[in-house]
């Protein structure tokens, strides 16, 4: 399991990127760009923390915001 490392990605998380990191127990995907609605709700459904369109001071929670430390 990779439950202490992060999955970064450069483009757009999709819900095939979410299945794949919940199969390796990824603690976490951060994406420069947006994911999709539904890599949005597996996400959400199984607690993965997911971050997107990361830029030099700013960034977006789209799930598990009270696990991320800002």
């Amino acid at each position: 399991p990779l439950t202490d490392h992060i999955l970064v990605v450069s483009g757009r998380v999709s819900y095939e990127i979410v299945t794949k990191a919940l199969s390796a127990s990824v603690a976490a995907i951060v994406a420069v760009s947006g994911p999709t609605t539904l890599a949005v709700d597996l996400a959400r459904a199984h607690g993965l923390v997911l971050i997107g369109f990361t830029r030099d001071d700013r960034l977006n929670v789209y799930s598990g915001k009270g696990r991320v430390k800002l």
